[in-house]
């Protein structure tokens, strides 16, 4: 297992992104891509303990997701 330091690094040259990222790259709000690591819907989807950062592989596909306007009508 890898240490925190050695993850840290691997984020740090583009392997991963937080959600934040993940966000703009894929247009879905923050606490939904958070949601849905919790959930094991977004495969890639690591963190060390709860409350610290998610990490998703930056090739990970876009989930599928339907906003509420979408879902309303």
């Amino acid at each position: 297992e890898m240490c925190i330091r050695d993850r840290l690094l691997r984020a740090y040259f583009f392997e991963f992104m937080w959600t934040l990222q993940a966000e703009k790259k894929w247009g879905i709000p923050r606490d939904t891509i958070a949601k849905y690591c919790r959930e094991g819907k977004i495969k890639s989807a690591e963190h060390d303990k709860a409350g610290s950062p998610w990490r998703i592989s930056v090739d990970e596909p876009r989930p599928n997701y339907m906003g509420r306007k979408q879902k309303e009508r």
